[in-house]
């Protein structure tokens, strides 16, 4: 076989090897250190045409290399941070809220987004209830008034996690609005009636919590403020236990 007999595509891979690597270059049984790359440059030339398009041809091969190389060095951490793990979490949650005056179940219903083990962000909406009662000793008799206050909270919910195998310690924070239902007042136990509607206004709540598999326990701070006539704020403050199930 004749040296012209290689084709010149092969002879530009051959050199591209041994300039990348620095190689021997093996030529038909006759070896010699390609050390300096000009001697196979010129070998090359004398079969393959012109020098400069064969200096270019395994330049751009260099760049394109180095670029693809570079661009994965770049992309691969990349590609880490920006699969971000988010899956649809809901749960409802049967509360105890009190002051030292009055008290009552709530009903709350939130779902939302889970991202990744440690946040979470949805929306929810509530049915809560607070019964107060009052005592009035008159001359003749006593009355007895026993009222409920009946809401609708509808509220943003974000909680911060940190999971600790079956366990995960939470914060949780809620904020929205407050809407007023008609309140019933029951008089000696005997007679109930509709009362006027709750005024509207403000919901916060803020509290610690702790999930154990699809089970949640809290606790924590909830607040009322209300508008009364558009002049009036009324704030009621309270403390709030809660159980809950997530799905």
């Amino acid at each position: 076989m004749r040296r012209t007999d290689i084709p010149c595509k092969l002879l530009v891979y051959f050199a591209d090897i041994v300039i990348m690597h620095n190689v021997s270059w093996q030529d038909f049984g006759q070896s010699f250190r390609c050390q300096e790359t000009t001697l196979l440059i010129n070998y090359l030339q004398h079969f393959c045409g012109n020098k400069d398009k064969l200096l270019n041809h395994i330049t751009m091969k260099k760049i394109v290399k180095s670029f693809a190389i570079a661009m994965a060095l770049v992309c691969i951490p990349m590609s880490g941070y920006a699969q971000v793990d988010v899956s649809f979490q809901g749960h409802v949650d049967l509360s105890a809220d009190f002051t030292s005056e009055m008290g009552g179940p709530a009903l709350d219903a939130v779902a939302g987004a889970r991202i990744t083990d440690y946040f979470f962000a949805g929306a929810g909406l509530g049915y809560h209830t607070l019964m107060w009662s009052k005592n009035n000793s008159g001359k003749y008799a006593t009355v007895n008034t026993f009222t409920y206050h009946h809401f609708l909270p509808v509220f943003a919910n974000l909680k911060g996690y940190y999971p600790v195998g079956d366990f995960a310690p939470y914060v949780d924070l809620s904020l929205g609005g407050l809407i007023g239902l008609k309140s019933l007042v029951t008089v000696n136990n005997n007679t109930t009636k509709s009362a006027n509607r709750e005024a509207d206004g403000l919901y916060f709540r803020a509290g610690l919590g702790m999930d154990w598999n699809r089970f949640n326990f809290g606790g924590g701070y909830q607040l009322y403020s209300q508008t009364i006539n558009n002049t009036t704020s009324y704030n009621t403050h309270m403390g709030y236990f809660k159980v809950g199930y997530r799905f």
